[in-house]
C-alpha cells in the first residue's frame, strides 16, 4: 500500500472507530510546518471545540511499513485523536485577539538555511543563517507549552507590522521567559580554577523555562551582558533550540575544532528537531556584530 491509498484508508478507518457524538466531526489532511520539516498532518474538527488536534502521518506509515497492523495503527491513531479533543478543548479565541495575544508573544530561533518551508508566510528576522520568528505560547496542563507561530495573516489580522510584532515580542519574552546566563561550571560544581583554559568560562545561555532558550541570546542586553561575563568578545556554540554556550573568543582557538564539537554533539545527543547550527559563531564586542564564522576563518587574532 502507498502512502496516498494509506491515507484513504485511515480516513475510513478512523472514522468507523469514533463514537456517536463525532457523526459531525471532520477529518482532513493538512501541510503542517514543523521546525526540523514539515508533514502530512491528518486533523480531527469536532464542531464547538477549539483545538484541531492531529497525528503525523509519516510517522505511521513507517510503522505499517515497518510490520506493524492497519488495525492497530487505527485503533492508536484514533484514540490520540479523541483524548486530545477532550484535554485540549481549551478556549483558543484569544489568539486572533491582538491586546490578548500580545502578552503571550514568545521569540523562538530556528535553522533559516535548513528550514526554508519552515519560514514561507511567516514574518521573521535573518541573524546570519539564524531566523527568529514569533510565537503565541500556551501552557497546556499536563502536556506542557504549545506555541501557534505567527503568521502573515494574523499580523494582518492585528493590524500592525512586522517591526511592531518583534518589538512586542522581544518584550513579552523577557517577561514570560526572562534570560538566563550562567557560567556552566557553577551549574555542574565545577570548583577547579583552570583560568587559562576557555571553556572554564563556558556560559550557558538559556531562559528561566530552558524552553526555545536560544533566543534568549538576542534578547535586548544579553550579548553585552555575556562578553561582560566573558571579558570580550566571544564565540557561540548552538548547543541545541533550547540554549547556546558561549567562551571567551581566546585568539589560540581553532574555530574548525570548536565546529567539530558542535558537529559531533549534534550528531550524538541532540534530536533532528531540535538542532539549532553545525556552525560557529562570533559576538564583537567592539562593534557589536553578530556573525557566522566561516571554514576559512580559522582563528581571531
Amino acid at each position: 500500500m502507498d502512502f496516498e491509498r494509506f491515507k484513504e484508508w485511515a480516513i475510513e478507518d478512523i472514522s468507523s472507530r469514533l463514537p456517536k457524538d463525532y457523526d459531525d466531526a471532520e477529518l482532513y489532511y493538512e501541510e503542517v510546518k514543523k521546525y526540523g520539516g514539515n508533514y502530512t498532518g491528518l486533523f480531527l474538527r469536532k464542531p464547538g471545540a477549539s483545538v484541531s488536534p492531529t497525528v503525523n502521518m509519516e510517522q505511521f506509515y513507517g510503522l505499517y511499513l515497518n510490520g506493524a497492523e492497519k488495525e492497530e495503527l487505527g485503533c492508536v491513531m484514533a484514540d490520540m485523536l479523541q483524548y486530545h479533543v477532550m484535554e485540549n478543548d481549551l478556549d483558543m479565541d484569544w489568539i486572533s485577539d491582538y491586546e490578548k495575544a500580545r502578552e503571550h508573544f514568545f521569540i523562538c530561533l530556528s535553522n533559516a538555511e535548513d528550514n526554508p518551508g519552515y519560514l514561507e508566510g511567516v514574518p521573521h528576522m535573518i541573524k546570519t543563517d539564524l531566523a527568529l520568528t514569533c510565537h503565541i505560547m500556551s501552557e497546556i496542563p499536563g502536556e506542557g507549552y504549545i506555541g501557534t507561530v505567527v503568521n502573515d495573516s494574523l499580523v494582518e489580522e492585528y493590524g500592525i507590522s512586522k517591526e511592531g510584532l518583534f518589538e512586542e515580542a522581544f518584550r513579552s519574552s523577557a517577561s514570560l521567559m526572562p534570560a538566563k546566563i550562567e557560567f556552566a561550571r557553577e551549574l555542574f560544581g565545577d570548583d577547579e580554577e583552570r583560568e587559562e583554559d576557555p571553556f572554564y568560562k563556558m556560559l550557558i545561555i538559556s531562559n528561566e523555562k530552558h524552553y526555545r532558550g536560544a533566543a534568549a541570546l538576542f534578547y535586548p542586553g544579553v550579548m553585552e551582558k555575556a562578553a561582560m561575563d566573558l571579558g570580550g568578545s566571544f564565540y557561540v556554540l548552538p548547543s541545541s533550540v533550547h540554549e547556546v554556550l558561549a567562551i571567551p573568543a581566546n585568539p589560540d582557538l581553532d574555530v574548525s575544532d570548536l565546529r567539530e564539537l558542535v558537529v559531533e554533539a549534534n550528531l550524538m545527543h541532540v534530536p533532528k528537531e531540535e538542532k539549532l547550527s553545525d556552525n560557529v559563531y562570533y559576538y564583537d564586542v567592539s562593534s557589536g556584530e553578530f556573525i557566522r564564522m566561516e571554514p576559512e576563518k580559522e582563528r581571531f587574532q
